[in-house]
């Protein structure tokens, strides 16, 4: 344990900013949880200085992965950019453009790999 609370520090003493400042954005999981965020994001881009908005380390569980993932994707001063791809994600595709239930979905689970049907996201 102690080795991790090290090689976190470390990291987190190499990621400060320009301003001598290290901004961590930490996310949840739980599901629909994640389009609040987006929405809380979209209010700290329009209402904050951009400065406070540029993160040096993304985590998230779950859904909150999912989106410090993207936003992760996107460099320091494109913040809108992300979160627009953010909300495009979760406006514009549903759960179901990426799984579905399997046709004998009371049978199946017991002998496939999964609860669900994940081929139409491949």
């Amino acid at each position: 344990m102690k080795q991790i609370l090290t090689s976190a520090l470390f990291a987190a003493g190499n990621a400060l900013g320009p301003d001598g400042k290290c901004r961590v954005l930490a996310l949840r999981g739980g599901g629909i949880h994640g389009a609040y965020e987006v929405g809380v994001m979209k209010a700290f881009a329009e209402f904050l200085d951009p400065k406070d908005i540029a993160y040096d380390i993304f985590s998230g569980v779950s859904i909150g992965g999912l989106n410090a993932a993207t936003l992760a994707l996107f460099p320091p001063g494109k913040e809108k950019e992300a979160i627009a791809e953010m909300e495009d994600l979760f406006i514009n595709h549903g759960a179901n453009e990426h799984w579905s239930y399997w046709p004998y979905y009371v049978i199946e689970p017991f002998y496939k790999k999964s609860f669900v049907d994940f081929s139409k996201g491949e």
